[in-house]
């Protein structure tokens, strides 16, 4: 598919997008952030292009990097597309120990999506961080009527992809 959209249209959006993704699937980092580069350059509103590159620069250790795109998203993308973003911006507040930032955004994102598991847990963690444990029992309290048979195997799926030490530093976060 890859070589069929390069050879019908080198230079289209479409044929960046499927050539990051097949270099995404080949482990080709680098040539991946090229590509998704050139189609944000091209379109400054291709939400994939962006989620997809704020992915794998925190993948890649890059965390400045993808705090940055997605400041640069919210900026340039109506609000209705923002929701990843946010909870993207929540996660990498957490990793950077911007505990308190953290929480005030996360708490903004449950305003308008209050069934947002991970953003929830990202609460809690910050929480448990603070040491603010009447709070975070308020929110486990509403995570369990969401969530009742969530398990520890549930959110380590959601951090599937992240190197150990995040994963270890998020989940020590949520011990209680």
């Amino acid at each position: 598919i890859a070589r069929k959209a390069m050879y019908s249209a080198p230079y289209s959006i479409y044929s960046q997008l499927i050539m990051a993704l097949y270099n995404i699937t080949i482990g080709n980092k680098a040539e991946a952030i090229a590509y998704l580069k050139q189609v944000i350059e091209a379109n400054p509103q291709t939400i994939m292009a962006r989620t997809l590159l704020s992915q794998i620069y925190l993948l890649t250790g890059q965390e400045k990097l993808a705090t940055e795109l997605i400041d640069d998203c919210i900026k340039h993308v109506p609000e209705s597309a923002l929701q990843h973003a946010y909870q993207a911006k929540t996660f990498l507040l957490l990793l950077q120990g911007k505990i308190e930032e953290c929480k005030n955004l996360a708490n903004q994102v449950l305003l308008f999506t209050p069934k947002a598991m991970p953003i929830r847990l990202i609460i809690i963690a910050c929480c448990n961080i603070l040491g603010q444990n009447d709070e975070r029992d308020e929110h486990i309290k509403i995570l369990h009527e969401y969530y009742p048979n969530l398990t520890k195997s549930d959110v380590e799926q959601l951090l599937k992809g992240t190197n150990e030490q995040k994963k270890n530093y998020f989940m020590a976060s949520l011990e209680n």
